[in-house]
């Protein structure tokens, strides 16, 4: 899917255009990858003339954190960046559904060790993207032949985009391979995630996912994926999962920001269940589609809604 170029975005305190947007090359930000990032979907009502952002103070708590993990001086604060992202969405005005991403970035300063000789930057790009068309028919996936990077390398706690690079070749190969995503295990050989999704595998009517410390990101859709079960009556478990339990579940799913909630029908070659996705999975994707489209039921905190700008929609 071709992304849409916006004309404008948030640079570093202001809307800006596009082409404006210039960082120079021996930033830290090209030279090392020197940024962390956050990415959050905001859910465009016609009724209502509202953008619903999911778990907004989450993600942009879990940006300072990924900063403040790496050492980077401080930038702003979550109030600032809210009030930016609102700024923003009014002046693309979309009205659709829409992915946002705020980046943290070493602008100036060699590492950006001391807080005295760095200048921090930000900005934040939002693209219309809708619903992916998998959360319904379902995804083929494959065990990489590559590893989640270790806490004691650099951890997948951090939202880092250096961070992300480790997931290319991972990606690549599941693709070249003919799948459609990547199951990527840590360095003690159990699961961990997928190229940017939470994993959870159904069997015998209960939920399991691995724990934090099996090298993943702490995962907000994962938090909200599990409150969802636990609401539907069913047990979930956070433990180690091996690489043969992934071809004897009931079902799995994947769970992410830009992924929402997929269900996988098949790992390496073997068939889940009869190859559709399964019950569980549509049962929680199903409830999840009616929170952010429909407002049905939405647990407390789960929305934060921001009003459309009052000159109209793009023509």
């Amino acid at each position: 899917m071709k992304e849409e170029q916006p004309n404008v975005l948030w640079f570093n305190g202001s809307i800006v255009p596009w082409e404006e947007a210039t960082v120079h090359v021996w930033s830290e930000l090209a030279i090392r990858g020197a940024s962390v990032f956050d990415g959050l979907r905001a859910f465009w009502s016609e009724e209502r003339q509202t953008y619903a952002l999911f778990a907004l103070d989450e993600h942009l708590e879990r940006l300072f954190q990924s900063a403040r993990l790496l050492r980077f001086p401080p930038y702003g604060s979550v109030d600032e960046l809210k009030r930016a992202i609102a700024e923003l969405l009014q002046t693309l005005d979309y009205r659709a559904h829409t992915y946002i991403r705020p980046t943290l970035f070493i602008q100036e300063g060699r590492y950006g060790f001391s807080a005295d000789d760095t200048v921090m930057g930000a900005y934040i790009v939002a693209f219309p993207v809708g619903h992916p068309a998998a959360m319904q028919r379902g995804i083929r996936c494959c065990v990489s032949s590559w590893r989640r990077s270790s806490e004691l390398s650099f951890s997948p706690r951090i939202k880092a985009g250096a961070n992300y690079l480790g997931l290319r070749l991972p990606k690549v190969e599941a693709l070249e391979r003919g799948y459609d995503d990547v199951i990527l295990l840590n360095d003690r050989d159990t699961v961990a995630e997928g190229s940017g999704a939470a994993l959870f595998l159904i069997r015998n009517g209960r939920a399991y996912t691995p724990p934090v410390n099996a090298g993943i990101l702490e995962s907000i859709t994962r938090e909200k994926v599990m409150a969802l079960l636990r609401e539907s009556g069913i047990e979930t478990i956070e433990r180690d999962i091996v690489r043969t339990e992934l071809y004897t579940a009931d079902e799995l799913f994947m769970c992410g920001t830009l992924c929402e909630i997929q269900p996988v029908v098949e790992v390496d070659g073997y068939v889940l269940g009869d190859g559709q996705p399964g019950p569980v999975s549509c049962a929680v994707r199903d409830r999840y589609l009616a929170i952010v489209d429909q407002h049905d039921r939405v647990p407390t905190g789960w929305l934060t809604e921001i009003p459309a700008s009052a000159e109209g929609g793009k023509s």
